[in-house]
């Protein structure tokens, strides 16, 4: 699966799930976001395995998909300015795929948008860009 065709899965489904149009912000939402993720795996025949002890905001990845030999790590971070853990956690994991999803304010959108973007691909050491792994904000 590459970035683009996870990102297409993600907004697609991310427009009919209603427990996901609420303040981004709030532990409930990471829930929901937890258990929206875990279903688009399913959903794609990736296994999800569940920690026994979850931990949001801790220092594993949030989420890691796995099909066959292929994984893909996933982080979700509600307050965009706190990403630099969660991207030095991506960078150490070797999976094929590294998700970091995050939110901007609507205020001057695109703007913030390419701001963080452009915050993540300082934070990316040379290994990641080099490689043949893909990071997806």
């Amino acid at each position: 699966m590459t970035a683009e065709q996870w990102y297409k899965e993600f907004w697609k489904r991310s427009l009919t799930a209603k427990k996901l149009n609420q303040k981004c912000s709030t532990p409930k939402y990471t829930k929901h976001m937890d258990t929206f993720l875990r279903g688009m795996a399913k959903d794609l025949g990736f296994e999800v395995p569940k920690p026994e002890n979850p931990v949001f905001g801790g220092k594993r990845i949030d989420q890691l998909w796995r099909k066959g030999n292929f994984e893909i790590a996933i982080e979700h971070e509600n307050d965009q300015s706190g990403i630099s853990n969660e991207i030095r956690k991506l960078c150490k994991n070797k999976s094929d795929l590294k998700v970091l999803i995050t939110y901007v304010e609507d205020e001057d959108f695109v703007y913030r948008a390419h701001q963080v973007a452009r915050r993540v691909e300082m934070k990316l050491p040379n290994s990641v860009l080099t490689a043949r792994n893909f990071f997806l904000l």
